[in-house]
């Protein structure tokens, strides 16, 4: 009877709707990835990705099954360089920092990957991937330059002391 179940679940339509479905985090030209989670299964493979760009966490891409791992950048700190390993699926992710600071997720397998800014100076915006039945598929990566919030400056000839 269980295993009549299961099969049931198996072939509904909401347990195959996440299969092969695209994802791209939200883009935002002023904000850059300041946290990343990630959840791995019992086997290695990731399962799930959630970026925060800014304060927000974005919504969870893939399946949340699995043991929950988060990495929060500190002020200044920016995404540089991402690299794993991808057998079938995503087994294996780093991302290091500006500092220099890394932090991995999954097991670590054969043959790695690298992503690197196509610029100088330019950072991890967001991520593009693909889910697969039970953990994520694909990923790629978005750079972008580091948003700097203008400088405002009085118009010359403006009096800015006050008056007696």
């Amino acid at each position: 009877m269980l295993l009549l179940l299961t099969l049931a679940l198996l072939v509904s339509p909401t347990c195959w709707a996440h299969v092969g479905r695209p994802f791209s985090t939200p883009l935002c030209s002023n904000e850059e990835v300041k946290g990343v989670r990630m959840t791995e299964s019992f086997t290695g493979y990731l399962t799930s990705l959630q970026v925060k760009l800014g304060e927000n966490w974005d919504v969870v891409h893939g399946h949340k099954r699995g043991t929950l791992k988060e990495f929060n950048l500190d002020e200044g700190e920016y995404i540089t360089e991402v690299r794993g390993c991808l057998k079938i699926n995503l087994r294996y992710l780093v991302l290091c920092t500006n500092l220099p600071r890394c932090v991995s997720f999954g097991v670590m397998d054969t043959p790695e990957f690298f992503f690197f800014p196509p610029k100088k100076g330019q950072v991890l915006k967001g991520f593009k991937g693909s889910t697969g039945l039970l953990f994520l598929k694909s990923l790629s990566c978005i750079w972008g330059d580091v948003h700097v919030d203008p400088i405002t400056v009085p118009p010359t000839g403006t009096n800015t002391t006050s008056s007696p």
